[in-house]
């Protein structure tokens, strides 16, 4: 089986947690809208195009990322069985039209995991008892507004909700997805034609790609979107890589690591806690135009 077939979408999913309900009824029916229209789109036609199969990919790396965290079990392992089947498609291993009426299957499975799912984590599953009296505020830091006067500090977009919780699971994965953006990156220093870090650090970079702009997370969008253009060229033979383009490659997974600080820092300042590492200076858009220079 070729290494591109499924993603990465076959992450086991974690148990369902009762106070994690309330981010279902905001990201999962959003998600899943979006996700069930992809596959609708693809069904439509006889032979998709690729840039429909690459967005339906796409979406459930995005649904299994919050159906893993958000406890929807059966959820995210229905997703993972229709994401490892669109990856075998596109890899050429299974024709599309005898995969039809299994998809239109797993999509049906979907709406019937996700209604049941989605009511449960809804649902209260404790007796209600009656509020505890309100405890004096004397403990803890007073929250805090990220530092207006320090722009250089603030990674997202501007007026958008950034949800706590979710950030910091990407802020837990993204040590992960950065070691593996550099060991790649290192290997094609060596080795400027290798595919199999080329195809690494292409899946790495867009997995970071699509999980920051699900958060709105718009520097690392797009420079992971702009690293992501460029290694694509290199893929289909459009361009060669060669030791400049390496360089700014791992200029770009520094610049990424640079703007995880900043994130951390802005989630800690809106949960009222003090910030761990002072904020990285972040001069990103000369580095975004010469990656897209290269593509």
């Amino acid at each position: 089986m070729k290494k591109n077939a499924g993603r990465n979408v076959g992450n086991k999913p974690k148990q369902p947690g009762s106070e994690r309900g309330y981010r279902v009824l905001f990201w999962g029916p959003r998600v899943k809208g979006i996700f069930s229209h992809q596959i609708k789109r693809l069904l439509k036609s006889n032979q998709p195009h690729p840039e429909l199969m690459e967005q339906a990919l796409l979406g459930v790396e995005r649904f299994m990322y919050v159906g893993n965290h958000l406890g929807a079990e059966q959820t995210s392992l229905t997703v993972s069985r229709l994401g490892i089947l669109l990856g075998e498609i596109q890899a050429g291993m299974k024709p599309f039209s005898s995969c039809r009426s299994e998809i239109e299957g797993l999509l049906e499975e979907l709406e019937v995991h996700w209604a049941r799912e989605s009511a449960l984590m809804n649902k209260p599953t404790e007796p209600a008892e009656p509020p505890a009296p309100e405890a004096p505020q004397t403990k803890g830091p007073a929250r805090r507004e990220p530092e207006n006067n320090a722009t250089f500090a603030y990674i997202g977009t501007p007026g958008f909700p950034l949800d706590e919780e979710m950030a910091r699971f990407f802020l837990e994965e993204l040590p992960e997805h950065l070691y593996k953006a550099e060991q790649a990156v290192l290997a094609l220093e060596q080795h400027l034609t290798a595919q199999e870090p080329l195809n690494e650090l292409f899946r790495t970079v867009h997995t970071l790609k699509g999980n920051s702009a699900f958060l709105g997370l718009v520097e690392i969008r797009d420079i992971s979107h702009a690293m992501e253009s460029m290694l694509d060229s290199a893929r289909k033979g459009r361009a060669l890589l060669d030791r400049e383009k390496t360089q700014i490659l791992l200029q770009g997974v520094d610049l990424l690591r640079k703007m995880g600080i900043n994130l951390r820092r802005r989630v800690d300042e809106q949960t009222g806690q003090q910030p761990d590492h002072p904020p990285q200076p972040l001069d990103w858009q000369p580095l975004l135009v010469r990656l897209r220079q290269m593509e």
